[in-house]
């Protein structure tokens, strides 16, 4: 239940990611399996999710066709 409740959100962004383009599902897999697996990957965590946000409003603002 502790990860289910800390990381649904997560778990959520894989899913509706997956099911529009496998290779970003990866990237993503891999830039997680990075931040929980590499000794220094805890300092990848805020960068990570700035970025994603930053991604995540720009899409928002100019729509995702270019």
């Amino acid at each position: 239940m502790f990860c289910i409740g800390c990381c649904w959100a997560l778990m959520l962004l894989m899913f509706v990611v997956g099911m529009g383009h496998l290779g970003w599902m990866l990237a993503l897999a891999a830039l997680m399996a990075a931040e929980k697996n590499l000794p220094g990957g805890r300092r990848l965590s805020a960068p990570l999710g700035w970025a994603l946000l930053a991604a995540a409003a720009l899409l928002a603002l100019w729509g995702g066709t270019p």
